[in-house]
């Protein structure tokens, strides 16, 4: 089966291209979540694992029972606010999926949307997913402002 893809130029994730350095050079990857210890998964019985399994990825149980009322109770202690997980927490398999969403729900098609370079990589397709177009902002090291700008200034 071929399809077309929507986004035809994009290539490897930073974090493909990181695990793959990583295990070429023995380093300990840091770069991206790989937890290691055992969970209830939802996806044991159809793998066969059921139940308690040693696995290499969290899987989500859209912010219902137990892990959501664990994971976000601390929050609404900090916020001092009552949380209810059902309606005011969005669950996701990990940052690029929340920033997926989140630009999803905010870019429509022809708006556009300001991207400082240097850049994490799945911000622009997020955008043109939308329907959107990235403005993009050089940042300049060392402090990493953009050209014509100083600290402070409006």
């Amino acid at each position: 089966m071929r399809f077309n893809s929507k986004l035809p130029d994009v290539g490897t994730t930073i974090f493909t291209l990181m695990s793959r350095r990583a295990l070429e050079e023995g380093a300990l990857n840091i770069g991206q979540g790989f937890p290691d210890y055992c969970h209830r998964s939802a996806i044991g019985e159809p793998l066969g694992g059921g139940g308690r399994r040693r696995t290499q990825s969290v899987c989500a149980d859209g912010g219902r029972g137990r892990v959501a009322r664990t994971d976000f109770g601390k929050t609404a202690r900090e916020l001092r606010r009552r949380i209810d997980p059902h309606t005011e927490i969005t669950v996701t398999c990990g940052g690029t999926e929340a920033l997926y969403d989140a630009i999803q729900a905010v870019v429509g098609p022809g708006d556009e949307a300001i991207i400082f370079d240097p850049a994490y990589d799945a911000y622009e397709p997020a955008v043109r997913l939308a329907g959107g177009r990235c403005v993009r902002i050089a940042l300049t090291p060392p402090a990493f402002a953009s050209i014509g700008t100083r600290c402070g200034s409006a």
